[in-house]
């Protein structure tokens, strides 16, 4: 097995510990041949290792070979229908049952749920298909510090895992994919990318401490439908996650008020949008130009049928424009006269009082300075 990777410390933990698991199934059951059918299994993993690519050797794939091979107690119940077989008969029947199950799955021939009756999927999953949400809060880098059966289990004060905690950290990105590739995420879900099964997490604060309580969606938990373990992390905080968190607020904020703002152009309070436009757009453009103009631009178009957030980049500068805090939105719009259309809004931080990341204090809010549409 030259070509094994022993250096993959993860995979050989992993290993270990499922063959400790089956050796202990069968000592207690009282199986005379526990040596020679845990070796006949570390020789099938070590082989299910070694056909896996550098790129493929990913924790969900260990899972997936773990999954494959079964409960540790099976391994008990099929030697103890052999009790009275020779040592060496028994170790070589359980290597042609090996041989015979990778050959299926080879072929696609093995049904899992004929060797692991399906259940229900229980209602802490599911698959459902909602659109992308974001959420701020979880956005940024987390580092594990538990795992725990169930969350009210946690204590800060006393670990509860005592092994080596596989998963060191995670990083969950502004577009709903992380720094896991089999996983991805929106607001309020944990989702497994290839079976599509999601799982509620939570955010924390305990003692001032901010605490994500992440359910691990393993072969178990997406094939087999067992409960899901919670890894608990912490988050990574620093100036590049507080900046990134902020920017992250202020886009929120910002598309809020774009969309508050649309509402007044689709009723054609035209003046009302104007006057609740930032100072700048004001400057730009006087009332009843603006009044002319997108009346001009928006009645053809008709009545707005949906109207999606596409993208949202927040800068500090803009070409033409004073420096400041701008958030530019697009939207995908369908009118009723014209199917596909892309609304750019521009809101801008007003300058008339105290910073304020999500414009809450009074008198400094996000305003359109800018609206474009094609």
């Amino acid at each position: 097995m030259s070509d094994i990777n022993f250096q993959d410390k993860d995979w050989l933990r992993l290993k270990e510990q499922y063959l400790k698991q089956i050796e202990e199934a069968l000592v207690e059951s009282g199986q005379p041949n526990v040596e020679n059918i845990v070796e006949d299994v570390r020789g099938h993993l070590d082989r299910r290792f070694a056909e896996l690519s550098p790129m493929q050797r990913t924790w969900e794939n260990y899972q997936a070979i773990i999954t494959e091979m079964g409960p540790s107690s099976e391994y008990a119940e099929l030697a103890g229908q052999n009790t009275d077989t020779p040592k060496q008969k028994i170790s070589l029947g359980f290597v042609l049952i090996l041989a015979v199950a990778l050959a299926l799955l080879t072929v696609g021939l093995l049904v899992l749920p004929t060797l692991f009756p399906k259940s229900p999927v229980p209602t802490w999953t599911d698959k459902i298909q909602s659109a992308f949400i974001n959420e701020p809060e979880l956005i940024g880098k987390w580092v594990s510090v538990d795992i725990v059966k169930e969350p009210n289990e946690f204590d800060p004060e006393k670990k509860q895992w005592r092994g080596e905690l596989w998963l060191k950290d995670i990083e969950f990105n502004p577009d709903g994919t992380t720094s896991l590739g089999g996983i991805s995420w929106k607001k309020g879900l944990i989702v497994e990318n290839q079976s599509k099964i999601s799982a509620k997490y939570e955010i924390k604060d305990i003692n001032g401490t901010t605490y994500l309580f992440l359910p691990w969606l393993s072969g178990d938990v997406t094939i087999r439908h067992q409960k899901p373990v919670y890894y608990i992390l912490k988050k990574v905080t620093g100036a590049r996650q507080e900046e990134q968190s902020k920017n992250e607020q202020a886009k929120a904020a910002a598309i809020e008020a774009a969309e508050a703002w649309l509402q007044l152009v689709d009723d054609g309070q035209y003046r009302e949008s104007w006057s609740q436009a930032a100072e700048y757009f004001k400057q730009v453009v006087n009332e009843e130009q603006w009044e002319t103009t997108i009346k001009a631009v928006r009645k053809p178009l008709g009545k707005v049928l949906s109207r999606k957030v596409s993208n949202s980049t927040y800068t500090m500068t803009l070409p033409g424009a004073p420096d400041g805090k701008y958030v530019v939105i697009q939207f995908d719009t369908s009118f009723e006269n014209k199917q596909n259309a892309v609304e750019t809004v521009t809101p801008m931080m007003d300058t008339d009082g105290p910073d304020s990341a999500q414009g809450a204090t009074p008198g400094r809010q996000w305003r359109v300075s800018g609206y474009y549409i094609k």
